[in-house]
């Protein structure tokens, strides 16, 4: 036997895996109950993607070592990834070990269904949950509720990790063990470091708590707070000592948690941006939006415009003001959006500033072809009755070895995104 698994795992070095396959299946023939050539078959399978193969070994796996808990999350896995839902619930129930091991089948739910439909974003109050403080995804025994509260993608969580239903219904979350139980009651506030995020998926929805007996509660949120979002919870007069404040990759169990439900790319954002705009007013300028504003990313880690100093050098010739919004404080961030008349940037976080644009601004957003399907910002101008106009690329940096992703840097179109500037703008063309 330790001669053949040698010989296998040459083969496999080798990328011969027809024959890896073949020797291993033939010695199961021979030898059916042995757990290291089923080990050696299931992962087979997994390399060549054949999850109904990878299976099927993992269920006569277990059938011999009915404690082999690898198999068994690799077995639900395998049978979430097939869409068999059913089978992956079935094969985690009959296994003993299954809760000590934080293994969770959940399906992606509505809070309340028919408030969803009626009311469209509302406050909900649920008893003897977890949250996981990475996602902010919130749990109980067979549900996960993400859809309303930061609609993150799931199937990319820590805890999850592509263990997830093809059309990401259901998740096999990991999670660790409780590391808090906070008895008393508190809000769902949760974290995030992107700007724009942090205003849109956490600070709108507060807006909901307005009027509400839940105003005044604890907010749970992220321990390691960065500089932006200090600043908006003391623009909302939120003190430190309301917070309770968590580290990432924790589960938290909360006895009554109230949950204010996500508000961004709804049709009543405007709940949120108007009651945002009310709280900040202080920073507003309240005069006539005149200012022309070009927002540069050339502090940024991703999704540079490769080109942007030449787009830079054409809109400072007509008058742009160039800011950077990272090394800019919250109130000056709000203050020079409150006041422009035309943005000119590229697809960001620090968009996230058009909550604070005056009805009418016009907005010219130059993104690429692989972020074009995020409608964030298409939300944001028509809920703040923007004139949005984006100019899209799909030129990129073709000499770089790297592989592309969605966040690659990109060569802006600078006679299309000018043209734009002259519709929004003619007069400075005169």
């Amino acid at each position: 036997m330790t001669a053949l698994l040698r010989l296998t795992n040459r083969l496999q070095a080798l990328q011969w895996y027809a024959l890896h396959r073949w020797l291993i299946e033939a010695a199961l023939i021979v030898s059916p109950r042995s757990a290291a050539l089923l080990r050696e078959l299931v992962a087979i399978a997994s390399k060549r993607d054949d999850t109904k193969l990878a299976a099927e070994a993992c269920r006569r796996l277990l059938a011999i070592c009915p404690d082999d808990d690898h198999a068994l999350e690799q077995l639900a896995t395998f049978d979430l990834i097939e869409g068999n839902i059913a089978a992956a619930r079935e094969a985690l129930a009959r296994h003993p070990h299954t809760q000590a091991l934080g293994l969770r089948l959940l399906t992606d739910s509505y809070i309340d269904v028919d408030r969803a439909r009626s009311q469209g974003v509302y406050v909900a109050c649920l008893k003897n949950v977890d949250v996981e403080t990475t996602y902010w995804s919130i749990l109980d025994d067979t549900r996960v509720y993400n859809l309303e509260v930061h609609n993150r993608g799931l199937r990319k969580s820590p805890f999850v990790e592509g263990r997830a239903a093809p059309d990401n219904s259901a998740f096999l979350y990991k999670v660790p063990r409780v590391s808090k139980i906070i008895e008393s009651p508190c809000v769902h506030l949760g974290g995030d470091h992107n700007y724009c995020h942090w205003i849109t998926r956490n600070m709108l929805k507060l807006a909901l708590l307005e009027g509400t007996p839940h105003v005044n509660l604890p907010l749970l949120i992220n321990e390691d707070l960065r500089p932006h979002q200090r600043a908006y919870l003391e623009l909302l007069g939120i003190a430190d000592e309301r917070l309770i404040k968590l580290p990432p990759g924790a589960l938290v169990s909360c006895r009554e948690l109230i949950v204010p439900t996500n508000v961004v790319n709804h049709l009543k954002m405007g709940v949120g941006t108007q009651w945002l705009r009310r709280k900040v007013m202080a920073c507003m300028e309240t005069g006539p939006a005149t200012d022309l504003l070009f927002v540069s990313r050339r502090d940024a880690k991703v999704r540079r415009v490769i080109n942007e100093s030449e787009v830079e050098a054409k809109l400072l010739a007509l008058g742009f003001s160039n800011v950077v919004p990272g090394e800019m404080s919250v109130p000056d961030q709000i203050r020079r959006f409150s006041r422009a008349r035309v943005v000119v940037g590229a697809h960001g976080a620090a968009f996230g500033n058009l909550v604070f644009c005056a009805p009418g601004t016009h907005v010219i957003e130059m993104n690429s072809t692989y972020k074009s399907h995020i409608p964030d910002f298409t939300f944001l101008a028509r809920i703040g009755e923007l004139k949005l106009t984006t100019v899209l690329s799909d030129e990129y940096d073709f000499t770089r070895a790297e592989p592309y992703y969605p966040d690659t840097d990109f060569r802006a179109d600078v006679v299309k995104v000018i043209g734009a500037v002259r519709q929004a703008a003619p007069e400075l063309f005169a």
